[in-house]
């Protein structure tokens, strides 16, 4: 197992009294006014003693919403998307509604739970409309948030894009999951605290990614030699300029410990002329399975920040993180290269 120093532990028990806010969304409670069950004038208007017993049907649901993917005033939304609402605890499709709102009024569409049933995703039943304003508004059984956003504008020439490299630091990305402390704590164990995108292939209709692991050696950003690279299958580029890399699966590299990261997702947009990635996300499950600071387990500390471990989807044991980051820019790195074929197994270093 890996052990860590023990001032992570500390920043860990300091995270325990700190709550934050990234702004992005409005919550505030349901109220229900009163009503006087005496508005007529005659003597029976208090015969009905039970008007009022399903007033308190749903006390025993309490569900605070998180936050809301995308954030409020995003922009460089996928006309397809999948909106999403996550909560402090599990919900039902009874407990919560999911809704969007265009210019000309709701959109309909479908709703899901995700990640068990901390989480549930809104799907429009038809395309957005390019560079127009939209609402999600997200309602639980105590709660409310809304969070409004923008969806890509014009296409981006492809061309522009061929065999760039993006950077994505983890070290300046806004964590919605894990907790902000503990995401900050978890980077600075990474060797490879650097996601590097390569556009491998694209064209009008079909964009090819991979992604590598990267780090800064001697003050220069390369690829983690020690970490094969990730090759996203082919994805659909008929959203252009927005995209969407993965799921599949990669590892980040702590001290020489491999720590699995599944369902890995990279999402975003290209701005004018390709010369970043925007309002970028990074989504997958951490498994923090036999993974220590100072002694203890990785899982039983991120309680203390608030957080908790959830079951793993690929064996169901509760051991993971919920990996869910963004960046506002990632930029294109001219002097950085990524080898889609790296073998970690035929560099000595690595051993």
């Amino acid at each position: 197992m890996t052990r860590f120093a023990l001032p992570a532990l500390a920043l860990l028990a300091f995270a325990a009294g700190c709550t934050g806010d990234d702004g992005t969304i409005n919550t505030g409670e349901d109220s229900v006014p009163e009503v006087d069950a005496d508005t007529d004038t005659d003597a029976d208007s208090d015969s009905d003693s039970d008007a009022d017993t399903d007033s308190d049907t749903d006390t025993d649901c309490e569900i605070a919403i998180s936050y809301l993917d995308p954030g409020n005033n995003t922009n460089g939304v996928s006309p397809t998307p999948t909106l999403k609402a996550w909560f402090d605890s599990d919900a039902t499709l009874n407990d919560i509604t999911l809704s969007l709102e265009g210019p000309d009024g709701d959109i309909a569409g479908t709703t899901e739970l995700l990640n068990g049933a901390t989480g549930a995703g809104f799907t429009p039943g038809e395309e957005l409309a390019r560079s127009t304003q939209y609402t999600f508004n997200v309602e639980t059984c105590t709660d409310d948030a809304s969070s409004t956003f923008t969806t890509v504008e014009g296409e981006i020439d492809p061309s522009d894009l061929q065999g760039r490299v993006y950077d994505i630091d983890l070290n300046s990305v806004t964590w919605n999951s894990p907790a902000e402390s503990t995401g900050s704590l978890l980077v600075g164990q990474l060797d490879t605290d650097h996601i590097l995108i390569l556009v491998e292939s694209v064209d009008d209709d079909t964009i090819v990614m991979t992604g590598a692991m990267g780090w800064t050696d001697s003050g220069t950003l390369e690829q983690y030699a020690c970490a094969e690279a990730i090759n996203f299958p082919d994805a659909d580029f008929s959203a252009n300029p927005y995209f969407q890399a993965g799921p599949d699966t990669t590892t980040f590299d702590a001290g020489g410990y491999q720590i699995p990261v599944t369902d890995f997702v990279v999402s975003g947009s290209f701005d004018d002329g390709g010369d970043n990635l925007v309002n970028v996300s990074v989504e997958g499950y951490v498994d923090l399975d036999g993974l220590e600071f100072s002694g203890y387990a990785a899982c039983d500390l991120l309680a203390l920040s608030g957080d908790s471990c959830i079951a793993c989807p690929d064996d169901g044991d509760e051991q993971c993180v919920y990996l869910d980051v963004e960046d506002d820019e990632a930029p294109y790195e001219s002097s950085v290269s990524v080898d889609p074929d790296i073998d970690p197994s035929a560099n000595p270093d690595c051993n």
